[in-house]
């Protein structure tokens, strides 16, 4: 029986999530013709290629989903998201919103919780209630979103 040694395609930044050699029986004219000979492949799975993210980016929203509330905007929101010290920022200072999380999707989906309650919010607020900056984010709450019928 014969062994190969593994070979290992190398990717920047690979963890894998399992890791492990298998002895695999393919055919050949060697010693052993009703069995074949043994060969050793090293397999490695990883639930998805991990990437590098940039320290700062912007990401489209247009369907927030939350809290039993359900919005969709008429323009995709933008959010910037950048990476601090120790922790991300998401934000969008038209709708001054702001979230922070330890990675970059908890920021993401801290700001999305955090637009959903100022929608309801800024829903509930008469206009006789709201002056100055608080009008003007009431007014583009209600231009900019709509909430999904269930």
């Amino acid at each position: 029986m014969q062994s190969a040694s593994a070979k290992q395609l190398r990717v920047a930044g690979f963890k894998p999530s399992w890791s492990g050699e298998i002895e695999t029986w393919g055919r050949s004219q060697a010693d052993e013709p009703e069995r074949g000979s043994a060969r050793i492949i090293q397999i490695q799975t990883a639930a998805s290629l991990p990437h590098e993210v940039p320290d700062e980016y912007r990401v489209p929203l247009r369907t927030l989903s939350g809290i039993g509330l359900t919005l969709f905007a008429h323009k995709p929101v933008t959010v910037h998201v950048s990476k601090g010290e120790a922790l991300w920022f998401a934000e969008n200072h038209r709708l001054d919103v702001y979230a922070t999380g330890e990675t970059a999707q908890e920021a993401i989906s801290q700001f999305k919780m955090h637009l959903l309650r100022f929608y309801r919010h800024y829903q509930e607020l008469k206009p006789s209630e709201a002056m100055g900056e608080a009008l003007r984010l009431k007014t583009i709450f209600e231009e900019s979103f709509v909430e999904a019928s269930v």
